[in-house]
């Protein structure tokens, strides 16, 4: 336990020095943060840290989640709701559907697997996307899309890899029970992050105390969490749906002015530490070995996700006159895999069917994402002119316009 302690702490030396370093070259952190732990990796200088489902589920996803929901202006987002919600809730159950039928035909993996692999995958996590944005002043319309989709779909991709994880394991889907199941965790996790949000932002009005709003906001994003996992709903919606109520209730109405800032201050700080942990922690888990003895597999994973994409973002681009053809291209290329993802691979039993191939094409998929997508969104972005100081695309429906941001290394990651 002790040498594990050493190696977290060596862990967060490596990733605050990252950070601190890539402020001075243009790459996202978070590649910066994955590209470390390769090479830390690959010279086996740490050995006893691990990432695991649990820790990624239990430790980094609620307070990721929980901060960039705090910060989402609800009526901000209001002219982008329709495409959000199209993209993260039937747009991941197509995407799934459209993943796991070639890859069950031109790959070893068989159906139920693929499928299952296809609906975690499909969780998109803009955290270097969203930091380039914000940075170079990107529209706040564009950048409210790509974070509202990852918040939502997250929920919905890890409902559906729970229900197909059991028929992957028995190769028997009950489609009743599943549809039951799937409105039920969604419904229910809702209810619950709505109720607890109310709460607690109720509780704060009676406090002006920093430190006691801080600890509140805190129990909300555990226990909303932990509350919906025990009554088999979707933890990842009650976090969202409660850092939402809470950021856009309790946090604007009953807070001051000073706590306001304090508690803006403290988890900021601690998506930067989520992020740092989780992004050096990928890079020192992936295997470049088994990478290298699945490539093809792995590359035939990378296209298949990659022509999915497409195909969800373009039809709904060009039907919806809300976003333009522009904010589409990014909206396919912005689409970054992450921590979710890697939590449910890294959680398959071993019983399933082609566990350890799923494994290694889920860390394809996350690698190039990060490494590839992730260092060419900004250079792509700027050529498509939707940058600060270029010209906002004309199709694309107006937004109400806030200030842009300093770019932080803050912004959530899955």
């Amino acid at each position: 336990m002790k040498t594990q302690l050493v190696e977290f702490v060596w862990v967060l030396i490596l990733a605050s020095i990252t950070a601190a370093a890539v402020r001075r070259i243009r790459i996202p952190y978070t590649v910066a943060l994955v590209l470390v732990g390769l090479l830390v990796s690959a010279f086996g200088l740490l050995h006893d840290v691990r990432i695991t489902s649990e820790l990624i589920l239990l430790v980094f996803l609620p307070p990721l989640l929980f901060q960039a929901a705090l910060e989402l202006d609800i009526r901000g987002i209001g002219h982008a709701l329709p495409v959000i919600l199209l993209l993260a809730i039937p747009g991941v159950a197509v995407s799934a559907v459209l993943i796991g039928l070639p890859l069950a035909r031109f790959t070893p993996v068989s159906l139920w697997p693929a499928l299952l692999f296809g609906a975690f995958i499909s969780a998109t996590d803009p955290v270097a996307v969203v930091s380039v944005f914000r940075r170079l002043g990107a529209p706040p319309a564009l950048t409210s899309i790509v974070e509202g989709e990852s918040l939502f779909n997250d929920g919905t991709a890890l409902v559906l890899s729970s229900l197909l994880l059991t028929t992957a394991a028995t190769g028997h889907f009950d489609v009743r029970a599943g549809i039951v199941s799937f409105v039920w965790s969604v419904l229910a996790g809702a209810g619950v992050g709505v109720i607890l949000g109310y709460v607690v932002s109720e509780a704060t009005g009676l406090v002006d105390d920093p430190a006691i709003e801080i600890t509140l906001s805190a129990a909300l994003a555990f226990g909303s969490y932990v509350l919906a996992d025990e009554i088999h709903a979707s933890p990842a919606i009650a976090v969202v749906l409660a850092g939402i109520i809470y950021g856009n209730h309790g946090r604007a109405t009953h807070v001051s002015s000073q706590s306001r800032q304090a508690l803006d201050t403290v988890w900021d700080y601690v998506a930067f530490l989520a992020n740092a942990a989780l992004f050096t922690f990928i890079g020192l888990a992936v295997s470049l070995s088994a990478l290298r003895q699945d490539l093809l597999w792995d590359l035939a994973a990378v296209a298949i996700v990659l022509v999915v994409r497409a195909l969800i973002v373009y039809p709904l681009t060009l039907a919806l006159h809300r976003i333009s053809l522009i904010y589409g291209h990014l909206l396919f290329w912005g689409s970054l895999r992450g921590g979710v993802a890697l939590a449910v691979a890294l959680s398959l039993p071993a019983t399933i069917p082609h566990h350890s191939l799923i494994v290694t094409m889920t860390f394809g998929v996350v690698l190039f994402t990060i490494l590839v997508q992730g260092i060419t969104i900004e250079p792509l972005a700027e050529r498509l002119g939707v940058l600060r100081g270029t010209a906002t695309p004309a199709s694309a429906t107006p937004a109400p316009e806030a200030p842009p941001t300093e770019d932080s290394p803050n912004p959530r990651a899955h």
